[in-house]
């Protein structure tokens, strides 16, 4: 699992910040923003990041193929993994508004 960790981090090294800033101002229009459409930007998002790192980080692929991972389940792992932050960070307000006024 260690080994999957640090892979993961080379993997989403290029395009974290991408990632981040997409997700802080969907979190900062959150109240234009419903959370299905949130999603739907984030697939989005994903969708032009796999283009830029397919297009200009593919010859970094052997490394990963090399340590014996495919390249499409590292995608499947790095969406899900920014997924689960994302959705984390979008639903925290909620939550804790919900704990306070309850």
């Amino acid at each position: 699992m260690y080994k999957l960790r640090t892979i993961l981090y080379q993997f989403n090294r290029p395009v974290f910040v991408f990632n981040m800033i997409l997700s802080l101002v969907l979190i900062y229009c959150r109240s234009k923003v419903d959370y299905p459409a949130a999603v739907f930007v984030k697939f989005c998002g994903y969708g032009v990041v796999m283009a830029y790192q397919y297009f200009t980080a593919n010859q970094t692929y052997f490394y990963f193929r090399n340590a014996g991972y495919s390249i499409k389940w590292l995608y499947v792992y790095s969406i899900i993994a920014d997924l689960i932050i994302f959705s984390i960070l979008y639903l925290l307000p909620s939550i804790i508004y919900a704990i306070i006024h309850a």
